[in-house]
């Protein structure tokens, strides 16, 4: 005997299938782009780190308020102490997709400038403001080293990569032989080290109320007076040299006649 076949009702109604098909597609989240996705997770990471704190903050937290899935928060950044990094790096950098500062006008003028003390003003401006935006963070970087080993070691490896940045610098202000003869390349890029740094920025302009243009006037003139070979005719070139800074109009040695002003008594309201 033949199987008996039920015959079903094939009538299709496809508007309503058209219907189910855009409601459907409705609850798709939309695909984001992937640098959209890492500013989202910086961002909430910044604002919540912020809020709570290193300890309590947990990435799922950090992927709720960033609208992804706590899986994307571990495969792009891999752990806490990572994402913090980067959260400090893209706020030095001002923009997650921002070119490395290597690759940034400032920083080839200066490497191409043959005028020592413009490369150090150039180095007092735009160095200044890296720390600047990242000074807010560095608290709460010292308290998560305390709790997390693998930070501290990260962090540590920053700091190294930044003296290694910085002997570099060195190397190209001392191709001018403007450099002190006393002077190893290692010990001036020392002495930017702990002249430049977020700890003395913060002492200076929160704790003492300088403004971060009188900062920057007194790290350049003080860099001049410890790193370079003593040339008065330089200070008849300030304009130039300081031309497009933010710091060219507080006063400086070279604006007080008859007085040879300390490089760490400048002049200058905050």
């Amino acid at each position: 005997m033949c199987p008996r076949v039920t015959r079903v009702n094939s009538k299709v109604d496809y508007g309503t299938m058209a219907t189910m098909a855009v409601k459907l597609g409705s609850r798709e989240p939309r695909r984001r782009n992937p640098a959209e996705t890492r500013r989202r997770i910086l961002d909430a990471a910044e604002s919540l780190l912020g809020e709570q704190g290193y300890a309590s903050t947990t990435l799922a937290a950090i992927a709720d308020r960033a609208g992804v899935a706590v899986q994307t928060v571990y495969f792009t950044f891999h752990t806490k102490g990572e994402l913090l990094m980067q959260v400090v790096l893209a706020a030095g950098a001002d923009d997650p997709e921002a070119p490395r500062h290597q690759d940034r006008g400032w920083y080839r003028e200066m490497l191409a400038s043959t005028d020592a003390r413009r490369q150090l003003a150039l180095l007092s401006e735009h160095g200044t403001d890296i720390f600047v935006r990242i000074a807010p963070l560095i608290g709460l970087v010292d308290a998560a080293r305390a709790s997390d080993p693998n930070l501290g070691a990260a962090w540590q490896q920053t700091v190294l990569a930044r003296r290694e940045a910085l002997r570099e610098q060195m190397e190209v202000v001392a191709r001018s032989g403007a450099i002190r003869p006393e002077l190893s390349v290692d010990d001036a890029a020392d002495i930017v080290f702990v002249l430049q740094r977020p700890e003395t920025l913060r002492a200076l302009t929160t704790e003492c109320g300088w403004s971060i243009e009188r900062y920057k006037a007194w790290l350049y003139e003080t860099l001049c007076h410890q790193l370079l070979v003593d040339d008065p005719a330089a200070d008849s070139d300030a304009d130039l040299t300081l031309a497009g800074l933010s710091f060219a109009a507080v006063p400086h040695r070279s604006a007080l006649p008859g007085r040879q002003a300390r490089p760490d008594a400048i002049v200058g309201g905050s």
